[in-house]
């Protein structure tokens, strides 16, 4: 079966079908891990990577009101006759941090591990959420770091895509992915757009870099990641590895288009 274009107002995107298995290939041996399966694990891996200082960050920020918290604490225990009016209010806001604290710890390990496939009976498998709450949050990880590199991040939603609901198994990574990929492409710093639409009745989220500013300060800088620049291949493979479809959008601009799950 030969690929089947889909036709937009400005330019065509190509939606190939996945290769077939070569029936003349090498079985797996028993016992061995499919190959493909090694794919999608090093490709999560060089991801996980790359943002690692981000969930760093994540994981350490709640912990910083809970240090300024105890030191009040501990300076009002120190007073020779200590109020018990201000020791109860350091005493609840301690407690509230280290609950927030506890909370946050838990999500991002929940975020990390949800790596259950779908039909296995896991709540994390099968949540749906709503598109725009899943951009936000790509958004939110990414925002500060790539900002610092000179950067500008924006949602593109209507109404009516942002409350669609899809996955947010299969999203999780890829968003972050596709960003990182696109900040990765040489060129100065600009604005990466997270936009949704229909294409032939199918929706599909886009993924743009565009043009920044002209009197962007970092645009002349050259940086480099903190692991290393994410391949165009390793997102083909995550994408294939939750059961979707990424392609490159022919440019300018620089489009990535991630067909949505129903």
């Amino acid at each position: 079966m030969g690929a089947r274009a889909l036709s937009t107002d400005e330019r065509t995107i190509t939606m190939a079908p996945p290769p077939a298995h070569d029936p003349g290939s090498a079985p797996v041996p028993a016992g061995e891990p499919d190959p493909d399966l090694l794919r999608a694990e090093a490709a999560r891996y060089a991801l996980l990577r790359r943002l690692s200082p981000v969930l760093r960050h994540e994981a350490a920020a709640p912990l910083q009101p809970i240090a300024m918290a105890a030191s009040v604490l501990e300076k009002r225990l120190a007073s020779p006759s200590p109020e018990i009016a201000p020791l109860r209010d350091s005493v609840q806001r301690l407690v509230s941090y280290a609950r927030k604290a506890a909370q946050g710890g838990l999500d991002l390990v929940a975020w990390l591990g949800a790596d259950h496939k779908p039909g296995t009976g896991s709540s994390a498998a099968t949540a749906r959420r709503p598109l725009g709450e899943l951009v936000d949050e790509a958004i939110g990880l990414l925002a500060t770091p790539l900002g610092f590199e000179g950067f500008e991040l924006e949602a593109r939603l209507a109404p009516a895509e942002a409350a669609r609901e899809v996955p947010a198994l299969p999203l999780r990574l890829l968003l972050p992915a596709q960003l990182l990929w696109l900040s990765d492409q040489p060129g100065p710093p600009g604005r990466l757009v997270l936009g949704a639409s229909e294409v032939a009745g199918a929706a599909v989220l886009r993924a743009t870099r565009l043009p920044g500013d002209d009197g962007n300060e970092k645009a002349d800088s050259l940086r480099e990641p903190a692991y290393r620049r994410l391949g165009l291949a390793e997102l083909h493979v995550l994408a294939r590895s939750e059961g979707l479809d990424l392609r490159q959008e022919d440019g300018p601009p620089l489009s990535l288009v991630l067909a949505l799950p129903a």
